[in-house]
C-alpha cells in the first residue's frame, strides 16, 4: 500500500483551491480601500456653453438640510465659490442658473486588504478582507439652466464625514474642489 505525504498547502493540487485563492487576489484588487478619503466627480453637458450665464439664484424648491448650521455652510460656500467664477447672485425668476444642493450621510461597505505569504508554502498567497460598515457623507451640487430648466452641471463629493469642529472646513473643501474646474470649457 502506498501513502502520500500530507501537504502543508490545502491549495497544492488542487485545482478549485487555487481558482478560489486566484479569484479572491483579484477581488481584494478591485475593492475600496478604507483610506480612500475624498472624491470629487464633476458631470456637465458638453454642448453647453457656460461663458453665457452670468447671474445664479438658488432654486425656489430648495429643501435645507435637516442640520441649520450644515445648509447655511453649504450656501455660503456654493455662493462664494460661484462669485469668485464671475457669477452674480439675483433673485430666483431672472437668474441665469438655478442651484440646488443635496447633503446627506449614509452607510457604505467597505473593504481592506492584507496579502501575506504562509510560513508552509512562501509562494502560497493568502490575502484577507475585512469588510465593515463606514459612514459616508455624500454632497450633491447641480445648477440648471433657468430657461430650458435642464441640468447643466453636477457635481458629487464623497468622504468620510468629519468631526463637528471640522465640518465647515470639510464642506468648503467640497465645493472648492467640486468647482475647481468651472466654468468647464465648451467642447468643439
Amino acid at each position: 500500500m502506498t501513502r502520500s505525504r500530507p501537504t502543508c498547502s490545502p491549495a497544492v493540487g488542487n485545482p478549485e483551491a487555487v481558482l478560489k485563492r486566484r479569484f479572491l487576489t483579484i477581488l481584494a484588487a478591485f475593492l475600496p480601500l478604507t483610506a480612500q478619503g475624498q472624491t470629487v466627480k464633476v458631470d456637465f453637458d458638453q454642448d453647453t456653453d457656460f461663458s453665457r450665464y452670468k447671474t445664479f439664484a438658488w432654486s425656489p424648491t430648495q429643501q435645507p438640510a435637516p442640520n441649520a448650521a450644515n445648509h447655511v455652510r453649504i450656501v455660503r460656500a456654493v455662493e462664494a465659490e460661484l462669485v469668485a467664477r464671475g457669477l452674480t447672485k439675483a433673485e430666483p425668476g431672472s437668474a441665469d442658473l438655478l442651484v440646488a444642493y443635496e447633503g446627506k450621510v449614509g452607510q457604505k461597505l467597505r473593504g481592506e486588504r492584507s496579502s501575506s505569504e504562509t510560513g508552509w508554502q512562501p509562494a502560497d498567497l493568502r490575502t484577507t478582507i475585512d469588510l465593515k460598515l463606514v459612514k459616508e457623507g455624500t454632497l450633491i451640487v447641480e445648477l440648471y439652466d433657468q430657461a430650458s430648466r435642464q441640468r447643466v452641471w453636477r457635481s458629487i463629493a464623497t468622504d468620510t464625514p468629519a468631526t463637528p469642529d471640522m465640518i465647515e472646513e470639510q464642506i468648503r473643501t467640497f465645493v472648492k474642489k467640486s468647482f475647481g474646474g468651472f466654468p468647464p470649457k465648451p467642447s468643439g
